[in-house]
């Protein structure tokens, strides 16, 4: 599988997406980028399902690492990023 699109709570694609250091980053944010390159896509309201939850939810898209290097892996390709994905401690250093 090269890609998947998924819809998370909000809460959870931003632990996903946490920047280092930050509060929410964690074990499950060094996971998630060891393995894909994560693209919020939309923010999905609440009013948006029934019954209605009490948190927002939110379409990521997941593109495997390994796709992402042009099928080389991991070891010695730096996985190109799109502007859009790209962490934010690793915009910071550019």
């Amino acid at each position: 599988m090269r890609q998947a699109v998924l819809l998370v709570q909000k809460e959870y694609a931003d632990r996903l997406a946490a920047p280092a250091g930050g509060p929410a980053y964690g074990s499950l944010t060094l996971f998630a980028r060891y393995y894909a390159v994560l693209e919020p896509l939309l923010t999905v309201r609440p009013q948006a399902f029934w019954p209605r939850p009490e948190v927002d939810s939110m379409l990521v898209r997941f593109l495997h690492a390994r796709a992402a290097a042009g099928g080389r892996g991991r070891r010695g390709a730096a996985v190109p990023h799109h502007p859009r994905i790209v962490p934010d401690e690793a915009q910071a250093s550019s």
